[in-house]
């Protein structure tokens, strides 16, 4: 599975407010993940019931001079959560603004990295890292103390911009979210690139966010047993399984064969002279690390024995005889 996009919003308040509301996406499913950011210039940020600020990275809230950036995040969104609306507070009447995202088959929040700068400039830049599992999607936000609210955003190259926010008057904050939702494998990289903006201003953050999807439990299939001649090109067959993102193949007993790929989804090997067993194990992983087992036993005639299994043969053999001698 792979962590899918469900919708994105913004709020955004006055020159002198105590609160930032949003409005959640539409359609939510059960079991979705959101993401507020809320921006703002001083004081503390109190969430609403089953909102929590994000404990990674720990610098959260992020500060940049004026700045204060600070992300919360609810695991337990539904369809009972489609279109209210979540007021976050501050302590005091200040400036604020707010980036929601909202994501489905998301297992977990598996890195943020905040990137505060205090430098006069449009381009805002996002953290680079690795991913921290395989399966990660990447969610991009930047929030900034705004002179003259940017008409607009240019997102970092491969993102997609969901939403915007513009706050109203001198200082107010305004910002963005992307994301981009190419599956990376771990320890792949991710993040790097810029927010770019209208406006060159002071007291700007951004986040570097990883989400880990939520994995199919894979299902390991060897295949059948197969009955085979002695020096007779066999070959493994481990295609029927399912949610495997990796395969690996192992003998565990038997006369030491060599597989053409222990890799490989149907690696092929030459029989050794029978009577012999061999036996076969294939382990599956999912993109998150998952794995199962199963297990085949190729069984290798002797020379001139029938490659089939012994009560098939037995029954072959008494048919014969009983055409030679006329039994019914």
């Amino acid at each position: 599975m792979t962590v899918q996009f469900v919708g994105a919003s913004h709020g955004a308040g006055t020159t002198s407010s105590t609160s930032t509301t949003v409005t959640l996406p539409a359609d939510i499913p059960a079991g979705a993940l959101g993401l507020i950011w809320v921006g703002h210039s001083s004081g503390t940020v109190t969430p609403p019931a089953g909102w929590v600020s994000s404990s990674i990275p720990a610098s959260n809230p992020a500060t940049a001079g004026s700045l204060l950036g600070e992300l919360f995040a609810k695991t337990t969104l539904g369809p009972s959560d489609s279109g209210t609306t979540v007021t976050f507070t501050c302590s005091g009447a200040h400036r604020h603004s707010s980036l929601c995202g909202v994501y489905s088959e998301v297992s977990s929040l598996a890195l943020a990295v905040a990137l505060p700068e205090s430098a006069s400039d449009a381009t805002h830049s996002l953290a680079a890292d690795t991913a921290p599992a395989g399966g990660c999607v990447q969610v991009g936000v930047v929030l900034e103390r705004s002179s003259a609210p940017s008409t607009s955003y240019t997102p970092p190259s491969g993102f997609t911009a969901r939403t915007s926010t513009f706050g109203s008057g001198s200082g107010a904050v305004a910002g963005q979210l992307a994301d981009k939702l190419d599956v990376v494998g771990a320890g792949g990289g991710i993040g790097g690139g810029d927010f770019v903006g209208t406006v060159s201003n002071l007291n700007a953050a951004s986040w570097l966010v990883a989400l880990v999807p939520v994995a199919a439990a894979p299902n390991a299939d060897a295949g059948p047993d197969q009955f085979l001649h002695s020096w007779q090109p066999g070959q493994l067959d481990g295609s029927a399984s399912t949610g495997d993102e990796h395969y690996l193949w192992s003998q565990t007993s038997g006369p030491v064969v060599a597989l053409s790929s222990a890799t490989a989804a149907e690696p092929t090997f030459t029989c050794p002279v029978g009577p012999a067993t061999l036996v076969f194990q294939l382990q599956v992983t999912n993109e998150v690390g998952v794995s199962d087992t199963d297990s085949v036993t190729v069984y290798v005639a002797a020379p001139g024995e029938a490659a089939e299994p012994a009560p098939a043969y037995n029954r072959r053999i008494w048919q014969q005889l009983a055409g030679v001698w006329g039994w019914r």
